[in-house]
């Protein structure tokens, strides 16, 4: 079963409710369906996080971030740190389980100011073993598979790492029941 919930992104306020959060700016994700807002440490870059409706790789909606420059005469050529970033909610983990994070993308052309495209990684694993997606040709499918280290609570974040788009879809938490050790 899906541990992650408002993993199927049909719903801004399900995720609020649930603990999604947008992380970068200082800001969470909006109230409403769509805001944009300027960074301040990045204050030539606008960004904007809603629920689209374009193109859904299920459901009726989709979670779409876009980055773009305020002045597209002023556009940076090299991104140092993301833009923008979207964590979802806490799942509950314990020492030893195994976790499959599931999800489908969609980066219909390569971010601009970046060569890391859109970053997927969680809170096990960390942004060293996280998926870097570059462009894809419609939705793609991505699969994580962690083994908890301790107890605590897990989190999967999509960083867009440079200027342009990406959306996410049916995020999927599961925990694998690992078959025990037997001495043979």
């Amino acid at each position: 079963p899906n541990e992650q919930a408002a993993g199927d992104m049909e719903s801004l306020e399900r995720m609020l409710s649930a603990g999604w959060r947008r992380v970068g700016s200082g800001h969470q994700i909006p109230a409403q369906q769509t805001a944009v807002s300027t960074a301040p440490s990045m204050d030539e870059i606008a960004t904007d996080v809603s629920l689209s409706l374009a193109d859904p790789h299920s459901g009726r909606s989709a979670l779409r971030l876009q980055a773009w420059a305020a002045d597209s005469k002023k556009a940076p050529l090299a991104i140092e740190r993301p833009p923008l970033w979207v964590t979802s909610s806490n799942v509950p983990v314990r020492q030893g389980q195994l976790v499959q994070i599931h999800g489908w993308v969609n980066v219909p052309r390569r971010l601009a100011a970046s060569t890391d495209g859109l970053l997927i990684f969680d809170s096990l694993g960390g942004s060293d073993l996280g998926e870097r997606i570059r462009a894809t040709q419609g939705w793609r499918e991505f699969t994580l598979y962690r083994a908890v280290p301790q107890n605590g609570d897990l989190t999967v974040t999509f960083a867009l790492t440079g200027l342009g788009e990406a959306s996410v879809d049916d995020l999927s938490v599961s925990i694998l029941e690992a078959e025990p050790i037997r001495p043979r």
